[in-house]
């Protein structure tokens, strides 16, 4: 399976809570099993997935896109992570793409914790605009 940190901005706004509806910035982190990837990556679907996400190292790959996709990754990346700018309007822009590792610790039916070594990327390639390195630990839990 596939796990969207956050499913939508939406969620992700409400989930984020920014300073009571002010600005604020959001780290989309998208995770997938090697099922999940490689079901992605054939374009027709392929079989019914059946494989959980699992505690391990997910490697993250920047596709130099504002609206990276887990079926567009090059081979051997099995993650995204997109940080974004939000508004209080509900706009949102994304302002890097990052390269590194997620390591999944802990994995339930509620929640995700682990940690993140990664380097922020510009988001359309252009050499030398970078948000230099992002790296500690997170607990997400499902939005209630």
């Amino acid at each position: 399976m596939g796990f969207d940190l956050f499913s939508s901005f939406t969620t992700q706004a409400a989930c984020a809570n920014t300073a009571a509806g002010g600005d604020g910035y959001i780290l989309n982190i998208v995770l997938g099993t090697p099922q999940y990837v490689a079901a992605n990556l054939s374009h027709d679907g392929g079989p019914p997935l059946t494989e959980p996400l699992r505690p391990g190292v997910y490697t993250l790959d920047n596709e130099y896109v504002s609206d990276q996709d887990l079926c567009m990754i090059d081979p051997g990346f099995d993650a995204t992570l997109t940080e974004f700018r939000v508004w209080s309007d509900g706009g949102s822009t994304p302002l890097y793409n990052g390269v590194g590792t997620v390591t999944l610790d802990h994995v339930d039916a509620r929640s995700l914790s682990g940690t993140l070594d990664a380097r922020l990327e510009s988001v359309d390639g252009i050499p030398g605009v970078d948000g230099g390195p992002l790296t500690g630990s997170f607990h997400v839990s499902v939005c209630p």
